[in-house]
Parts: structure tokens; sequence; C-alpha cells
């Protein structure tokens, strides 16, 4: 819209483009809920007894982490594939996968801050890991004997 409206400006049809003083709206943050590994693994047998390729499609959504657009291009408004690609996201990041993998396997440019900032999601067991981590490198002091 911004450039037709240029274009106008530019061919005097409009005085100026009123696109230049525009705002976008503020976009809610992101804050994605994936399900657990054992909420996964009943959606995909839910999705399994109800239909073969139903089930084949979760478990491809979950397993490639592929946008909704991704899957054959359709537009299912009563189906939401979005709480699958966070799972996939989350689950390779606390397995560990490197940020620009995850970032590439969701079609993510920009070295990973899309990813970071929409997919990395905290998550209680990559925290405990962490801690377990550096309070193995951090030994606590030895008391001098009195």
């Amino acid at each position: 819209m911004s450039a037709a409206l240029a274009a106008a400006a530019r061919w005097e049809w409009i005085r100026s483009n009123p696109a230049e003083i525009a705002k976008k709206p503020k976009q809610p943050a992101p804050d994605p809920e994936p399900p657990t590994a054992a909420e996964a693994a009943r959606l995909i047998e839910a999705a399994w007894l109800e239909d073969d390729g139903w089930g084949v499609l979760v478990w491809l959504v979950m397993f490639t982490g592929m946008r909704r657009a991704e899957l054959a291009a359709l537009r299912w408004s009563d189906v939401d594939l979005a709480s699958l690609r966070h799972y996939s996201a989350i689950e390779l990041l606390t397995a560990g996968v490197d940020l620009r993998t995850v970032a590439g396997r969701l079609g993510h440019g920009g070295g990973g801050a899309t990813t970071l900032r929409v997919y990395a999601a905290f998550v209680g067991a990559s925290d405990q890991r962490a801690a377990d981590i550096l309070g193995g490198r951090m030994r606590r002091p030895v008391r001098p004997a009195e």
C-alpha cells in the first residue's frame, strides 16, 4: 500500500503519501505454549487413531516444524497447527540443537533472531541443566579445618 501511495504522490494524484507518517500497530509479544513430550505423543496417537493421513500430517508438522502454508498450502481455520510448530522448535532447542540449525529448519533468516524471539520460550528442564552445568564448574570452596 505504501508503494502505491508513493506512486500516487509522485504522479501528483495526492499531495503526500499518508503511509509515510502512519505507524504500524504494536504486535503482542509471542507467548508460545508448546505441548510437553507426553502431550505431543498423545496428540499424534489420537490423530493416528482418527485417520492414518491425519496422523502422518500431525507427525510431519511436529517432526519438521513446517508452517501451515507449507503443508500443501491449505487453510484450515478450525485447526491450530501453530501449538505443533512451537513443539518442534522448543524440543530441538531444548535438546541442544544449535540455533542456526533450528532457524534453518523453520525457514528463519537473520541468524536466528526470529527463532529466539518467537520460539525460545523459557523451559524449566533446560534451566535446570544450565544450573547443573554451572554448579559442576563452580565448586564450593573448602573451609580450612579449625
